[in-house]
């Protein structure tokens, strides 16, 4: 069963729980309303370089390119050390459901974290505009406009 973070008390609920079970606050309340019209990741450690990704879509893999294995992320992050970094090949992937956008950890060697907070592989983690995602060594900045 997938679960997520309420975004009021962060207590971990099932993803397709309309409210929390723990603090009772009601999930629909916290959802976005408008679709949003871009995604992009800033990569800190490049100069606030930009990957954009196509708003329509709702998940992306991200990991390292690998054509000798047949690794083919949807945001490749060797351009951006990577592979120095300690980025896995299908390190973790973003995930949008019902107007909200999750982070998962595809069981990295190196982990992924959330504003500083290491999370459990296969637990999907709510993110919003703004957090702060590191795996491994990379970290970048998660935007919604």
């Amino acid at each position: 069963m997938d679960m997520i973070e309420c975004p009021n008390c962060k207590s971990q609920v099932p993803a397709e729980a309309t409210f929390c079970d723990h603090c009772g606050v009601a999930l629909a309340d916290v959802l976005r309303s408008d679709p949003p019209s871009s995604l992009r990741l800033i990569i800190r450690s490049h100069d606030g370089v930009v990957v954009s990704l196509p708003a329509d879509r709702s998940e992306y893999l991200i990991g390292r390119k690998d054509p000798a294995i047949g690794s083919f992320p949807d945001v490749d992050l060797v351009p951006f050390g990577g592979e120095e970094g300690g980025v896995s090949r299908r390190h973790a992937r973003i995930t949008q459901t019902n107007g909200q956008f999750f982070v998962e950890d595809l069981n990295s060697v190196n982990y992924t974290f959330v504003n500083r907070q290491k999370i459990e592989p296969g637990t999907l983690q709510l993110i919003r505009d703004g957090d702060e995602i590191r795996l491994g060594r990379v970290i970048f900045v998660f935007k919604i406009d």
